[in-house]
């Protein structure tokens, strides 16, 4: 495919009517495709703007196969939704691929926790017997759908009884048997990677990326190596970039690693199933002193939270408590290193080197986060709110607020070229500055390019300034009246979005049966 080719497909004499009879040209989308496929022959960074329906992937995909195509290289095609990941794979690349040659070779790459284990479900289920009623249904529901799935992840997996239990299937790398693994043949994971490490075109998510980028800055990676990368919904980058170069250790997550030692009443979990030896019985003690120090510790960032977490649990300084979790925490890692030393069963050792790297990782996590080690990290404590009804489940957390000097030295170096797409992006008469600089790419090359829609006589922009604040204890009933209006106005057919699941539900508990009146069957997300 020539750069005049590339042109011509979007152009006036466009290729794309052979497959797509209903494409209109846009010059908008011309201009876009030009100014990506300047920033992969520059290995520049390109901030573009592009508004709704002016095909933004149509145009960046076009400069990425051609790029494929005529020069051997890899794309990386990184999105924050599922449903635009699905859209690119299941849509837009296939009706794209009978223009541009059989030289792409497109796939969807997937973290390797959405991955089914066989081996690790074959040992679920024979240890079925560890877990409770809840928790059998999952593993049989998960057993049945193991038969039948097509590439074993999560996507088509139906909803659990107890969702929690995946973590005792999934690929986990920390206990991977690698060639050693039964299963090794029919791995779900292994097999993707395969089809990954030859692929050419691969379309990933922000947070598989950026976990690629933290795990690249330690000398490792998950993504092969690629020569350009295209963020679709880029908005979202500076926030997923914050959370994968940040760290957290939750209660939750820390009984979720003891329970599947050891159940709280000691009845279920892998100790419970084993002969009480001298270095299993040692372990028992272990996770009962961990689990104190574990109620010890949550208690203590509650207690603290109520005096002086301030605005959003806020840890300005050091230590806000004492350090009374990473010490068991350490010496439990030892314990099991222990019990793994003297099994000579290699599924048993593998699943109990994976415990043991948990919780030495969250020792070093508990020690870091109240030393607020972390360069540019915020640290607070999160999940207080009680809104889920079974409480606060408290967790420790640090965020990076600016991650402009990481981006700056790890992605925007110009070793690859690099475009941010968006239909957001522009900040009024800052233009792009102000996420330039948020960023860490201020110097680079900008495109702003409007709707092809006339949105000013096809849309209604209304702005309800009567509407009480959403703490106001006449917010929803305030909300749902007005909702209520507009859905009878549009006859149904209205989309309706809320800033948070609360909302949403509060708002179908008090008038579902109204909001089907005026306008027929309502769905609600989850």
């Amino acid at each position: 495919m020539s750069d005049a080719e590339l042109v011509d497909l979007l152009g006036e004499e466009s290729g794309l009517h052979g497959v797509l009879p209903t494409f209109e040209v846009r010059p908008e989308q011309e201009r876009l495709s030009y100014a990506v496929r300047d920033a992969f022959d520059t290995k520049r960074t390109l901030l573009a703007e592009a508004g709704t329906g002016v095909g933004k992937s149509f145009a960046y995909l076009l400069a990425a196969m051609e790029r494929v195509v005529n020069h051997g290289e890899v794309v990386v095609v990184s999105t924050h939704t599922i449903a635009l990941q699905e859209q690119l794979i299941r849509k837009d690349i296939p009706l794209l691929l009978p223009l541009v040659g059989g030289e792409v070779r497109p796939v969807l790459v997937k973290g390797r926790g959405n991955y089914l284990s066989r081996r690790r479900l074959d040992l679920a289920l024979r240890r079925r017997s560890m877990h409770g009623g809840a928790e059998r249904a999952s593993l049989n529901m998960i057993k049945e759908w193991a038969a039948e799935t097509k590439d074993g992840t999560r996507t088509s997996l139906p909803i659990l009884p107890r969702s929690s239990v995946w973590e005792h299937v999934q690929s986990d790398s920390n206990n991977c048997l690698g060639g050693k693994c039964p299963r090794h043949d029919e791995c779900f994971y292994q097999q993707d990677r395969v089809r990954m490490m030859r692929g050419n075109l691969l379309v990933c998510n922000h947070a598989l990326f950026f976990s690629d980028l933290a795990l690249r800055m330690g000398g490792a990676s998950l993504l092969p190596d690629y020569d350009h990368v295209v963020f679709d919904e880029a908005h979202a980058i500076e926030d997923v970039a914050a959370d994968h170069f940040g760290m957290q250790v939750s209660e939750a997550g820390v009984e979720r690693l003891l329970g599947s030692l050891l159940s709280t009443d000691e009845q279920r979990g892998w100790i419970a199933s084993q002969e009480g030896d001298g270095a299993v019985s040692r372990c028992v003690v272990h996770v009962r002193d961990t689990r104190a120090a574990m109620r010890r510790f949550f208690d203590a960032l509650c207690t603290w939270h109520g005096k002086s977490g301030g605005s959003g649990g806020r840890i300005r300084s050091p230590h806000p408590v004492e350090d009374v979790l990473s010490g068991p925490l350490d010496s439990l890692a030892e314990a099991i290193g222990v019990v793994r030393s003297e099994s000579e069963d290699e599924e048993e050792r593998a699943e109990l080197a994976s415990w043991a790297i948990r919780a030495g990782g969250m020792a070093t996590g508990v020690r870091r986060l109240l030393a607020q080690e972390v360069p540019g990290g915020v640290y607070y404590v999160d999940g207080m709110d009680p809104g889920s009804g079974r409480g606060p489940r408290p967790a420790i957390k640090c965020t990076v607020v600016d991650v402009a000097p990481i981006l700056s030295e790890q992605l925007f170096a110009g070793r690859q070229g690099m475009v941010l797409t968006s239909a957001t992006m522009a900040a009024g008469r800052q233009g792009f500055g102000h996420i330039g600089v948020r960023l860490g790419c201020p110097n680079a090359q900008t495109i702003q390019e409007g709707s092809p829609f006339d949105l000013a006589s096809q849309m209604r922009l209304v702005i309800d300034s009567e509407m009480p604040e959403p703490n106001h204890p006449r917010y929803i009933d305030s909300l749902l009246k007005r909702i209520i209006q507009l859905v009878a106005r549009t006859g149904g057919d209205a989309l309706v979005l809320c800033t948070s699941f609360r909302t949403i539900n509060a708002i179908v508990n008090a008038g579902e049966s109204e909001l089907a009146d005026v306008g027929g069957g309502v769905l609600v997300q989850g």
